[in-house]
């Protein structure tokens, strides 16, 4: 591998994953952007996983495999990557995902012209059997900040982080969190530097059950909710383990539609307005926005309760901040109307859009 300093370092980690890895590796190699080396992680395979690494570095000296002994986990293995890192930039990359072409490529354009920015990713596209879908995350420093009191709101192997900022602020990723290692950091980081994220669709994320959160589900969600607690104090808020549950709850959208829910969740999310109108630790506009979003969501999602989620959600001061287009008050609207009843819902919807259409022709 050559010696020459790169523009960017490609960390990688994989453990057993000799699956996908060819398609991974390649879609790295196939950048539009070529100046960067590519830090591959064996965390202590038992499958094919380093013999495909070493015919790789034979063939392309930009690649630099390392071996563990043993297997020490994503995050070590990650700081490990980092550690040995000479690139201007450090990007993500996990071992069953897919890069499309031109990711380095403006992902390092974006960086140049905003100093201020000290980690982004991007918007990902979902792939598996029989699901393709895209997650928009949001894309300004402000309503990410607000995301990340409930979820992380930037995907882990698409971000690109600037390294000198990372080495002065003393950020790597922390030992005591095996897993949701990326969204404790990413709260970290914002103390330091801006987020942000690149409005379109630039890695091509992979759904299976051997994926790290599918197998450790039950860790990573402590350590979720741990990160959540630590957020929610800061706004000076002591939750109750009442509190912390529904928080949970709501973030992973994870809860049995009921009246005394929607009230429970409505005092809670006002309660988090409220102090941070106090604190100020978020932006106001930016928090009572995404609020009033969750609260439409959550009401959405409860039109089986039929009119009484419609006067609910109006009734309540959150819902002036919802920002919602007359599209989304008429389907609510009439989704609560009719208890949400899927099997008329569609044809009545259908029939309705094509009278809107037509009135507009006119």
């Amino acid at each position: 591998m050559s010696e020459q300093p790169r523009m960017i370092s490609v960390v990688m980690s994989v453990y057993n994953g000799d699956r996908y890895l060819r398609e991974a590796v390649d879609s790295i190699l196939n950048q539009t952007f070529t100046d960067f080396e590519f830090i591959i992680i064996d965390d202590g395979s038992t499958d094919s996983t380093w013999e495909v690494l070493t015919a790789y570095a034979k063939q392309d000296s930009r690649i630099l495999p390392i071996r563990n002994d043993e297997n020490i986990g994503l995050t070590c293995s990650l700081n490990k990557g980092i550690a040995l890192a000479k690139g201007k930039y450090i990007a993500r990359m996990d071992a069953d995902d897919i890069s499309l072409r031109d990711r380095f490529a403006k992902q390092v354009a974006f960086m140049d012209a905003h100093p201020e920015v000290g980690v982004c990713g991007s918007w990902i596209k979902f792939i598996s059997e029989g699901i393709s879908y895209i997650w928009h995350y949001p894309t300004d420093d402000k309503n990410i900040r607000c995301w990340l009191l409930f979820k992380t709101a930037l995907a882990h192997p698409s971000i690109i982080m600037r390294k000198d900022l990372f080495l002065k602020a003393g950020l790597s990723y922390d030992p005591a969190y095996k897993y949701a290692q990326d969204h404790e950091l990413w709260v970290r980081s914002s103390k330091y530097c801006k987020l942000a994220n690149i409005g379109e669709v630039l890695l091509l994320y992979r759904i299976h059950n051997n994926q790290v959160w599918q197998r450790h589900r039950t860790d990573q969600i402590a350590l979720a909710r741990y990160i959540q607690l630590e957020q929610v104090k800061s706004l000076g808020i002591q939750p109750t383990v009442d509190e912390l549950n529904l928080h949970y709850a709501l973030s992973m959208s994870s809860f049995e539609l009921t009246n005394d829910f929607v009230n429970q969740a409505h005092t809670w999310l006002y309660k988090i307005k409220a102090e941070n109108e106090k604190t100020g630790s978020y932006d106001e506009l930016a928090l009572a926005k995404f609020l009033g979003q969750l609260w439409f969501s959550l009401g959405n999602a409860a039109t089986k309760l039929g009119w009484w989620m419609w006067e609910t959600f109006w009734q309540s001061p959150l819902s002036a901040s919802a920002d919602l287009t007359w599209q989304q008050k008429l389907k609510f609207a009439l989704k609560c109307k009719l208890r949400y009843k899927p099997y008329l819902w569609g044809r009545i919807w259908e029939q309705l859009e094509k009278k809107i259409k037509l009135l507009f022709k006119k």
